[in-house]
């Protein structure tokens, strides 16, 4: 199929061939025939180079400043390519037909809008969760009905101003966000005024409001009730002017992406109320909203996303909105509808026609080679950690050949297959154990899908690297063992702190110690949203990322006598082990300072100290041993596994050992 992408090396949109998505529950794949331009958001976005935005980003900067000082700024200079060098889609707002539902009332063949800036995209199928998709009547004009995300946006900021019948609103900015506000304010019969610089744009909303130029004509208007700004306004112009023209006690509300100087003086005796628009109303940005299609009670949040969707849909017919479409293109065009548009001053409505739809193919070649090797190599997942670790050490090795490169967004998965040189690039994982040709499998999914994955790889006879952990169910962990021992086939699961050279180090320091008190302290930081602090998809950071420590202990002193943990909730917990001559603690929390060492080992034994920082830097009682870069050991992991299997010899792991590390870690979580 065709996607419509953001290239951010080239700062301009491209048409590119990527695979059909995968359904999901409580997704449906929607045929788009038709997708609406958000011109000004979408153009401005294309001139901003991702560099730009990283380094606006105070968060990204600092993670770019520790990546250095723990890796070098050589890796970090890849790492930082590897984000710039990357596809955004584009589009949030389309209708068409539904030709796959797994949600509960929507089902093949009906008419459906879809929003979503991740969702509803520039893209001749889309895969729509739940509380982004609603179902249209027959009757309405799907073209119009394109703009449903669009008008959302437009009905959110003017439910937040809650404008009364004989009140009077202005509205700065008649762009296409902006002509739709006056069409709604006018059908509320609000008394309503329209401010732009283009008479091109105020001619349209002439018949629904009294306009004026705000560069031409002198504005003499009453005092307002109410500011609805939907201008891009980067001056500070707009909100000045909001202030003059507002009575005492009203209240703007702000759409666009204005530059607010707010002052002081003039709010305080006005009295005034601001507030800013946020997208298209409630459960925007909430994952279990927008992703798990959990829904809010309409008893306590009535305007959510679905139901300021369908409002809009029972009003469209009234709005007249045909008048504002000033542009349609072919979708096959959309490249060269981009050009015209950066340059073109005069538009509004401008929309993408779908017709000569691709084949739904689940998998397209990227790179057309019949190249095979002793190993042939498949991927599933590929997140940040695949790219910059995963994938660079086992591609180094000339006995693999990159296969299939299988990942969620079907954009991702093309401009992935075409970075790293995979032949084929896929949304569904199915199609990897289809093929008897590929004989290695990477595991890189989020957690949920590590067990069932792992599975399906060994009743396939294909080798396989999981990620940690193994798995987070501890039924699926026995499921695993059974089939292993019956269908035993190279694995390695990705405990890379068994492999660094300081683990080795580690070991020696501990011979023939009398005592130890081994401590193990993990500054994690905080994560916001992440699918690891969901129990049922990442499993929690104990069992998400504590099996890495927990093995880490194991695997250095062996089984522990007993032990036991001290949770305070998903991200903060204590645990401690027992053995014959030592404590072992592992002391993990998210309430630290991101700027401090995130692991730091220390064991004292003997009145000797030795500290480990960020397997980085090693001290013992005052001898140090420094590297220029970490190493965690993944390099070393890989090369051992990839040559076990070259060699036909046994792999760097037991499974017996994995097996107990991983039952361990999912026994103290239960516990």
């Amino acid at each position: 199929m065709k996607i419509l992408v953001q290239d951010y090396k080239a700062s301009k949109a491209i048409l590119i061939e990527a695979p059909y998505p995968k359904i999901r529950d409580n997704f449906a794949i929607v045929k788009t025939l038709y997708s609406a331009i958000s011109v000004g958001t979408e153009t401005s976005r294309i001139r901003t180079n991702l560099f730009n935005i990283l380094l606006e980003r105070k968060d990204q900067v600092e993670l770019v400043i520790k990546s250095i000082k723990n890796l070098g700024i050589s890796e970090t200079f890849k790492r930082v390519i590897n984000k710039i060098d990357s596809y955004g889609p584009l589009g949030y707002s389309i209708s068409g037909i539904v030709v796959e539902s797994r949600i509960d009332g929507i089902n093949e063949g009906d008419f459906v809008v879809g929003a979503g800036g991740e969702y509803a995209l520039h893209a001749e199928y889309n895969l729509i969760p739940k509380n982004l998709i609603f179902k249209i009547p027959n009757s309405i004009d799907l073209k119009l009905a394109s703009f449903s995300t669009i008008g959302a946006i437009a009905l959110n900021s003017i439910r937040i101003s809650k404008p009364e019948i004989g009140e009077r609103f202005l509205v700065i900015g008649l762009g296409l966000i902006g002509q739709i506000v006056v069409r709604i304010l006018n059908l509320m019969n609000v008394d309503t005024i329209g401010i732009d610089i283009s008479d091109y744009k105020l001619e349209f909303a002439r018949k629904y409001a009294k306009v004026y130029n705000l560069k031409r004509d002198k504005i003499n208007i009453p005092l307002v009730d109410g500011v609805i700004i939907c201008a891009n306004d980067k001056t500070g112009s707009a909100i000045k002017l909001a202030i003059d023209l507002v009575r005492e006690k009203g209240r703007i509300i702000v759409v666009g992406q204005s530059k607010l100087n707010i002052p002081y003086k003039e709010f305080y005796y006005k009295e005034l109320e601001i507030k800013m628009s946020r997208a298209y109303g409630a459960g925007r940005y909430d994952p279990n909203y927008e992703i798990k299609g959990i829904d809010y009670p309409e008893s306590y949040v009535k305007w959510t996303i679905n139901r300021n969707i369908k409002s809009f849909i029972e009003i469209l017919p009234k709005l007249n909105l045909d008048e504002i479409i000033t542009h349609e293109f072919e979708f096959e065009k959309a490249q060269e509808a981009y050009e015209f548009l950066k340059k073109e001053k005069n538009y509004l409505g401008v929309v993408f026609k779908y017709q000569n739809h691709s084949e739904r193919n689940k998998v397209v070649i990227i790179k057309n080679f019949n190249k095979s090797s002793k190993l042939n190599l498949a991927i599933i997942g590929v997140g940040s950690y695949a790219q910059n670790v995963i994938l660079p050490n086992f591609l180094k090795y000339k006995e693999i050949t990159p296969l299939y490169l299988i990942t969620s967004r079907p954009e991702n998965a093309a401009n992935l297959a075409k970075r790293y040189n995979f032949k084929y690039a896929g949304c569904d994982y199915e199609e990897v154990f289809k093929d008897e040709n590929v004989n290695l499998v990477i595991i890189s999914t989020p957690h949920n899908l590590h067990g069932y994955l792992t599975k399906k790889a060994i009743l396939n006879n294909k080798a396989f690297y999981v990620e940690k952990p193994l798995t987070i169910k501890l039924e699926e962990l026995e499921e695993i063992r059974s089939l292993y021992e019956k269908h035993p086939v190279p694995f390695l699961v990705g405990f890379n702190r068994r492999f660094s050279s300081f683990t080795k180090k580690i070991e020696d320091f501990l011979k023939d110690k009398n005592k130890f008190i081994f401590q193990y302290h993990v500054n994690a930081g905080k994560l916001k949203e992440h699918w690891l602090l969901d129990l049922n998809i990442g499993g929690g950071r104990l069992v998400g990322e504590g099996c890495h420590f927990i093995d880490f202990i194991v695997y250095v002193l062996g089984k522990p006598n007993t032990y036991y943990s001290t949770i305070l909730d998903n991200e903060n917990f204590i645990i401690s082990f027992r053995y014959n001559h030592g404590l072992a603690n592992i002391i993990y929390h998210s309430e630290g300072n991101n700027s401090l060492e995130k692991e730091i080992i220390r064991i004292d034994s003997d009145g000797i100290s030795l500290i480990l920082k960020d397997f980085k830097e090693m001290n013992i009682n005052g001898s140090i041993y420094k590297l220029k870069k970490q190493d965690k050991g993944q390099e070393k992991m890989i090369e051992l596994f990839v040559k076990s299997i070259i060699e036909g010899k046994e792999g760097p792991m037991t499974f017996e050992s994995i097996y107990y590390s991983s039952l361990l870690t999912l026994k103290i979580w239960n516990s």
